[in-house]
């Protein structure tokens, strides 16, 4: 199964870092050509780097517009970056201390997780405004990110994952060598639908996190006509 699965990682990886890199720098030399701050906005580039961050981290514009649609889609981005966190045992035989705090809760992170992903699913499918703007795509996104997720919570309830294993496997691909990985259908699965995710995020809605601080509405000071 490693040798099957290497390819993938490393062309997912590359797609990834490749695609997000390319959109950045074509925002970056989009121009702007007048000031469309949306009004209320702050008055000073420190201000509005300050409600850049504001939105990243807590989202109070979601928050204003519907209270359900903020918990579900702030629960899933926060466990989403826990889950991201303790992967990186994965990494080294002795995970950093960062990763060793937040181990003992994976459950918890994991069932975070999948209620996030549930609740953004179910709003999609039973808020008629949202199910009439709603494209393919989005239901796509959304399923796969909560197989993975499902995939991830059984594994990590299982037995069946050598972690050991695992861990050199890892760091073989860093060295772009492919050690031997035992066969475990549930974890190609998990990590084949990582890859798609991978090669899909830069070209998708799924990169609106870095989009957000390149939105003109947003990203603008308050300029008076005078």
């Amino acid at each position: 199964m490693g040798e099957f699965i290497a390819p993938l990682v490393l062309v997912s990886i590359v797609v990834l870092t490749l695609g997000s890199l390319f959109r950045l720098w074509r925002l970056i030399r989009t121009p702007v050509q007048r000031y469309i701050a949306i009004s209320p906005a702050p008055a000073t580039r420190f201000g509005v780097l300050s409600a850049l961050l504001a939105e990243s981290f807590f989202f109070p514009t979601l928050f204003r517009a519907s209270v359900w649609t903020w918990l579900f889609g702030w629960v899933f981005h926060v466990c989403l970056l826990l889950t991201l966190i303790i992967h990186l045992r994965f990494f080294s035989i002795t995970p950093p201390l960062l990763v060793a705090w937040f181990m003992p809760y994976t459950s918890y992170v994991s069932w975070g997780l999948v209620a996030g992903l549930t609740g953004l699913l179910a709003r999609r499918c039973l808020v008629d405004r949202l199910r009439y703007i709603s494209t393919p795509a989005d239901y796509l996104h959304l399923l796969l990110l909560l197989a993975i997720a499902v995939l991830g919570m059984f594994l990590s309830q299982s037995d069946s994952v050598n972690v050991y294993e695992l861990i050199l496997y890892v760091q073989s691909l860093l060295r772009l060598s492919s050690a031997h990985l035992s066969s475990n259908l549930l974890l190609a699965l998990h990590v084949l639908g990582a890859c798609v995710v991978f090669c899909v995020y830069p070209f998708s809605k799924l990169f609106h996190g870095p989009l957000s601080w390149f939105n003109p509405t947003r990203s603008q000071p308050r300029r008076s006509r005078s």
